[in-house]
């Protein structure tokens, strides 16, 4: 299987955004298949896609420098996240393990790019920096068991691994840098609670996991309905070809949001459980994997340095005229507020506001 994931590891360090993620019910083995089993950091044949690609990106970076490819350079970072419940909590966080961590919010530029906000990033310059993020988000993650699976995962895990490519200028040219990014997305499994037989707290993780599922699985429909290359000898405009998308109806397809676009290439996983009795599980996520491989998202195109600068350019922008209009606010306030004061009248009898002439000549008439 890994063969079909080698591809897209060049991909990125080539500069596109890459998504893989794995799908299926609870204890189908997807954490297995991103993560590994016990030992997988030592073992390569134990290894999770995870730790496999992020290794093979270092390895191609190091062949590209031994043999000198247009003098490029690499700068990596990973951030690692999970989505419980529908609150977005930071894996590499400073602190200990507390699994109540805060929980950050997810903006949108104005030019389309989602992000957590506050998120940590850890560089990386060894393949051993990675081993370490991925054990400590691994060991963060909220985990429980239940009758189907005794290490079931409760949240949904992104692992976002960030390259920074730049290649030497040629004579007379300036030097060229492309960020990109590859999202490991292991999801939690949907569950029926008359298998799992869960009550309490992970009733309401198991209510969460199923809703969040079914957010992406009303995105995977939308994007299977948008107009597809086929498609277009008919007419120009019509309501297949400007369906919407309903990205933000959940904090997990919200993230997803750039992972599930044209300029993305994406990979999904589904697993599957080797059982008779899940057997209508399995052929549910079968469908879903057959309605994703029908979804065409366009070609992808690379992403630059430039463009994620112009984005940020125009973030601090719109927080900048936030904070005159709020200083510009309070000023209007405050001489509002000092006028009204100036028209009270004193302690010591002094006058208020100018009384009405026809107020005074009734007055002088009595």
């Amino acid at each position: 299987m890994y063969a079909e994931v080698s591809p897209l590891v060049t991909s990125v360090l080539d500069g596109y955004n890459v998504c893989i993620f794995a799908y299926g019910q609870t204890g189908s083995g997807k954490t297995h298949t991103m993560e590994g089993g016990e030992g997988s950091s030592s073992d390569g044949e134990a290894q999770g896609i995870n730790l496999r690609t992020l290794r093979e990106a270092f390895a191609v970076a190091a062949e590209r420098a031994a043999a000198g490819a247009a003098g490029e350079t690499f700068k990596f970072s990973a951030e690692y996240l999970e989505v419980y419940q529908e609150h977005v909590r930071d894996l590499l966080a400073d602190g200990d393990d507390d699994p109540k961590r805060p929980s950050l919010e997810v903006r949108q530029t104005k030019s389309g790019h989602v992000f957590a906000e506050g998120l940590t990033s850890v560089g990386l310059k060894r393949p051993e920096d990675l081993e370490a993020v991925v054990a400590l988000g691994a060991r963060r993650r909220s985990v429980g068991s239940h009758r189907l699976n005794a290490h079931s995962s409760r949240s949904h895990a992104l692992l976002t691994f960030t390259c920074e490519a730049t290649s030497a200028a040629a004579s007379g040219r300036t030097s060229t840098t492309t960020v990109s990014r590859l999202h490991l997305v292991d999801l939690a499994g949907s569950e029926r609670v008359a298998k799992t037989e869960a009550s309490g707290e992970q009733l309401k993780e198991a209510s969460a996991i199923n809703k969040s599922l079914a957010a992406l699985g009303d995105v995977i429909q939308a994007l299977g309905a948008k107009k597809s290359p086929t498609d277009r000898q008919g007419p120009p405009a019509t309501a297949r070809s400007h369906a919407h998308v309903p990205f933000r109806n959940s904090k997990l397809t919200y993230l997803l949001q750039n992972s599930l676009t044209g300029a993305a290439k994406v990979l999904m996983v589904c697993c599957a459980a080797p059982t008779a009795s899940h057997a209508s599980e399995t052929v549910c996520s079968l469908n879903f994997a057959g309605r994703c491989r029908a979804v065409q998202l366009g070609a992808a195109h690379k992403t630059d340095k430039c463009k994620r600068l112009e984005e940020r350019i125009l973030d601090l922008e719109t927080q900048l005229r936030d904070k005159e209009n709020d200083a510009t606010a309070a000023t209007a306030a405050s001489e509002s507020a000092g006028l009204s004061s100036s028209n009270k009248p004193t302690a010591k009898g002094g006058s208020g506001p100018p009384v009405p002439t026809a107020m005074r000549r009734h007055a002088l008439a009595n």
